[in-house]
């Protein structure tokens, strides 16, 4: 969705501050606007060493095995519900990241989807559209997604954590849809509905598409050694042929653009947006990799930062949106 410059959110986190201008903040309200302004390092837990505090909200990965009655470990069993909903034209969902030749997750990941949800939230967050409840014992927030039967938003809702203060402030509750019956119900005690996250608006819209006249340049020492095992095998051994290879391949991409402009997909990073393009290096209609470029508007350029592998930039592209492009489809898998 595209916001004009300049225009504010006025949710329920803008409603409370007004509030506040007019009448005594008590014990709870500190306590509810301390959560409210506190800045999480992620909405779930990524590694075991984090410190549980920063997180956002615990989910449950622990399932009962009905054949033996034992527990066993899900990293994706929260986010299945949601892949349920959401998935659309044949969309998994998985990664089939590979680390050393053998692929790094399962078969029945929902890797792509967790890594989504987790940068939805953090934009969110940025923006200031958590939304939490009067009471300050529910939160909620829009995930972004569509659900495939009416088309209406699939929100995210959480209770709060009481189980102790080392622990994440939130418990995820459940993902439910704008016509889903209980949807009311939830919302109950919310000023507003949850909005969704933006990208971009009247000022960096133009960051979407690839400027022609600009020129690419990379940085061999980055692109080329810093990944080698990205590259296909043949290229591997010589720096200076996979460099020149490269090259020639971005050269040759300013003609395809010209004549496609959704080659180029927008990626979000760091407060702005970045494009990947393809590199067709061993295949002149099949990409090996994607560049990942930068825009500098006082070089008239782009600069290269790194290749990464087509599946790890349709994770990282698909927060935007789901890419619009053959290249990076994912049905690829």
């Amino acid at each position: 969705m595209v916001r004009k410059s300049g225009q504010k959110n006025t949710g329920h986190i803008s409603n409370l501050k007004n509030a506040g201008k007019l009448q005594r903040v008590g014990p709870d309200m500190k306590e509810r606007e301390s959560k409210m302004n506190k800045q999480y390092e992620s909405l779930y837990q990524r590694s075991k060493d984090q410190d549980r505090i920063k997180v956002f909200a615990y989910f449950n990965f622990e399932k009962v095995n009905p054949s033996n009655g034992r527990k066993e470990f899900d990293p994706w069993l929260p986010y299945r519900p949601l892949s349920d909903l959401a998935q659309v034209d044949g969309e998994m969902w998985a990664s089939f990241e590979k680390e050393e030749g053998d692929y790094k997750f399962p078969g029945d990941n929902l890797e792509t989807l967790a890594s989504y949800l987790n940068s939805t939230f953090m934009r969110l967050q940025e923006e200031g559209k958590i939304l939490y409840s009067a009471d300050n014992d529910r939160a909620c927030f829009n995930t972004g997604l569509l659900d495939r039967r009416y088309h209406g938003d699939i929100y995210a809702f959480f209770g709060r954590n009481r189980n102790g203060s080392e622990n994440q402030d939130w418990l995820f509750r459940q993902f439910a849809t704008q016509s889903d019956s209980t949807r009311r119900k939830l919302l109950e005690g919310f000023a507003g509905l949850p909005e969704v996250a933006e990208y971009y608006n009247t000022e960096n819209y133009h960051d979407l598409f690839f400027n022609l006249e600009y020129k690419t340049i990379i940085v061999s020492e980055h692109i080329v050694d810093d990944n080698t095992e990205r590259l296909p095998h043949m290229l591997r051994n010589d720096p200076h042929v996979a460099y020149t290879v490269i090259k020639g391949a971005i050269d040759k991409l300013y003609a395809k653009i010209r004549r496609n402009y959704k080659l180029a997909v927008p990626h979000w990073h760091n407060g702005h947006i970045q494009l990947f393009l393809p590199l067709f290096l061993t295949n002149p209609t099949k990409p090996d990799l994607a560049l990942l470029v930068e825009r500098l508007d006082e070089q008239k350029c782009y600069l290269g930062k790194t290749i990464l592998t087509l599946d790890m930039a349709y994770k990282a592209a698909r927060l935007i949106c789901r890419p619009d492009s053959d290249w990076l489809n994912y049905t690829m898998a």
